[in-house]
């Protein structure tokens, strides 16, 4: 309210040319950011790297109501990757079914820069160097590398057991794909943030730290962590 009454009063002192020429600018100005955010997603779904699949292969474990929580946190990831101009990474929703499209469809997912399989991760991405997303892992993440394929667990663990994307991940990861890798890693929040009780992550906050330690390097594990990672 208060800077809706700074703004009145700013152009309570122009000309009609001047709020029409400022008018303008303004317009201008969103349809470039516009052009530039279409391009950066453009450039990501074609060339991104590295890679971030969202494992969607768990909603038979779900209810409706995680479900729908699911698209939500998608749609969120989504937007943070459009707004991060600095990071081009390719999302790839993988596993996807019907309950899931459907919860999908008033996000308006039809229109998104994202590769859509209905196949599991291990398959659309055989030959590649894998890295599951899992806090029931025993090694840290140290880095993030633009080779690699990072896979999230596209599940709200309440309803579902605690280590299912670790027990699935692990079943895999003695016999890799022909040529790559299928490895564990978790977040490093224990040894960052030791005082903090381990919470469970949204997806999408999940890829918010990706993209920032991406930008800012493996240096910045602790910056970032800090102010992603519920208190």
């Amino acid at each position: 309210e208060r800077r809706r009454e700074e703004r009145r009063e700013e152009l309570a002192g122009l000309s009609a040319e001047e709020i029409q020429e400022r008018a303008d600018a303004g317009k201008a100005e969103r349809i470039a950011a516009k052009e530039r955010m279409e391009a950066h997603m453009q450039a990501c779904y074609d060339s991104g790297n590295p890679v971030v699949a969202f494992n969607c292969g768990f909603t038979d474990q779900m209810q409706d109501k995680e479900i729908t929580s699911l698209a939500k946190q998608l749609q969120l990831a989504y937007n943070t990757l459009k707004r991060s101009e600095k990071s081009c990474v390719q999302f790839h929703l993988v596993g996807v079914d019907s309950a899931l499209e459907t919860r999908l469809e008033p996000q308006g997912y039809e229109n998104w820069k994202v590769h859509i399989d209905k196949g599991p991760y291990w398959d659309t991405f055989s030959g590649r160097d894998i890295v599951v997303l899992t806090p029931d892992a025993t090694e840290d993440l140290e880095t993030v590398e633009k080779d690699k394929v990072y896979v999230i667990g596209g599940l709200v663990d309440r309803t579902i057991a605690k280590n299912e994307t670790f027990s699935q991940a692990n079943r895999l990861s003695p016999a890799p794909a022909a040529g790559g890798s299928i490895v564990m890693r978790k977040l490093p929040v224990r040894e960052y943030l030791p005082h903090v009780t381990l919470p469970v992550l949204n997806i999408n906050t999940v890829v918010e730290i990706l993209l920032e330690i991406l930008e800012k390097g493996s240096g910045a594990w602790s910056e970032v962590l800090e102010s992603r990672v519920p208190q």
